[in-house]
């Protein structure tokens, strides 16, 4: 029965999204699996970088679950230092 719910959780409780950009920012608020796929996407295609509550976050490491608990979740350009 836990399976079912975490799947239900997955595809229909809602997630909200900031990706921040040059231009500003959008917010999205998607299912957790749509917004998990998103930033998989925005990290290895356009170089952004996931923040999770503030903290830096490696794509790979992100789970649905940690989506659902999350009370922040960012995508930003990558920092260049100089």
């Amino acid at each position: 029965m836990s399976k079912i719910n975490d799947i239900d959780n997955a595809l229909h409780s809602k997630v909200n999204l900031k990706i921040v950009s040059s231009r500003g920012h959008d917010e999205i608020s998607d299912s957790a699996a749509n917004v998990l796929d998103r930033i998989k996407q925005e990290c290895d295609d356009n170089g952004k970088w996931a923040y999770i509550n503030g903290t830096q976050t490696s794509p790979e490491s992100i789970t649905l679950e940690s989506l659902l608990d999350a009370e922040d979740v960012t995508l930003t350009n990558a920092l260049v230092g100089g």
